[in-house]
């Protein structure tokens, strides 16, 4: 079935874009809470041996840390967003490694970033983060998916889809 000249993509890759969505919103509430809170405790540093000039060069500093880790962001927002464009779009089986890989990085390093967490809320977003993100991979290798890559997003038989 086509919808202005697009496949449509079986139902695999329907749960797999909501839990993708799903993981890119946690992920974007996360990075925020991290950002506020990188950014309140180096704007908010006390140290009496400072001079005014030596705290404004800490604030500038401080803002010029907070937007390198949006920019950085930003930037790893769009290659996501792209490979899973590319995924349910064009059945990219190098998107789909690509994805994997991306999961696997973020489940090696999970334990490490435990130690950086300051807020309740970002260990639970961060569990969330991983565990669905681990759900949305297992997503593309389902019988279903696999068969939709096979055809390269070409109509397959009914059969696939039940």
């Amino acid at each position: 079935m086509q919808i202005l000249g697009q496949m449509i993509p079986p139902k695999p890759f329907i749960g797999f874009t909501i839990v993708f969505w799903i993981i890119f919103v946690i992920d974007v509430v996360n990075a925020w809470s991290v950002l506020e809170t990188v950014n309140t405790e180096m704007l908010n540093r006390q140290n009496d041996d400072l001079t005014p000039a030596q705290l404004e060069e800490e604030r500038q500093i401080a803002e010029f840390t907070r937007y390198s880790m949006l920019g950085f962001y930003v930037i790893v927002a769009g290659f996501l967003v792209s490979v899973w464009s590319f995924i349910t779009y064009r059945t990219s089986k190098i998107a789909r490694w690509l994805y994997v890989g991306w999961v696997a990085l973020g489940l090696a390093a999970f334990p490490f970033g435990l130690a950086d967490l300051q807020k309740t809320s970002e260990f639970f977003l961060s569990i969330a983060s991983v565990g669905l993100g681990c759900f949305a991979a297992f997503l593309l290798f389902r019988p279903t998916a696999r068969a939709w890559f096979k055809a390269g997003g070409e109509p397959v038989g009914a059969e696939v889809f039940e």
